[in-house]
């Protein structure tokens, strides 16, 4: 009985580890939203940490599944559970938003916003690699979708 207990405590535990992991996922969504908010207006200070902190939380969460199989394989038994047909509108610029802020990112020839900002599509096709072709699949069944990740080059249809 002892034994059971343990197991089941060590389950329990680990899967909470793994939601939180998932729970800075989610948290994307309020992000996004906060760079739909800024996208046509000047490229201020706040506006940069605004467009910072959408990105870094990305790059920290694909390096943060790719590093740990575990995650991964978490993700993949709770993939119906995070992903959704919503997907793409719920956490993916879109390629016009991603180009409009990389216009602003560029002055004079100079780049001014924080590095995650270029690596975007670099951190997309990471995090393809992530899912099977199943899941991916899934993810592309929404039409909007499946336009957003082919403008994004995540698709080469």
């Amino acid at each position: 009985m002892k034994l059971l207990t343990m197991i089941l405590m060590i389950t329990l535990v680990s899967s909470c580890r793994y939601d939180e992991a998932f729970s800075n996922f989610n948290s994307l969504k309020e992000l996004k939203l906060n760079v739909e908010k800024i996208s046509s207006e000047e490229l201020t200070t706040e506006n940069q940490l605004i467009i910072k902190n959408y990105f870094s939380k990305i790059n920290d969460i694909v390096y943060e599944v790719k590093s740990s199989s575990r995650i991964q394989k978490y993700m993949h038994s709770k993939f119906d559970r995070f992903f959704e047909n919503s997907f793409c509108k719920q956490y993916t610029l879109t390629q016009d938003l991603y180009s409009s802020l990389m216009s602003k990112c560029t002055v004079n020839g100079f780049y001014i916003c924080a590095e995650e900002v270029r690596n975007y599509k670099n951190l997309l096709l990471i995090s393809k690699s992530l899912f099977t072709d199943e899941e991916f699949r899934k993810i592309t069944n929404d039409e909007d979708c499946n336009i957003t990740l082919t403008e994004l080059g995540l698709i080469n249809d």
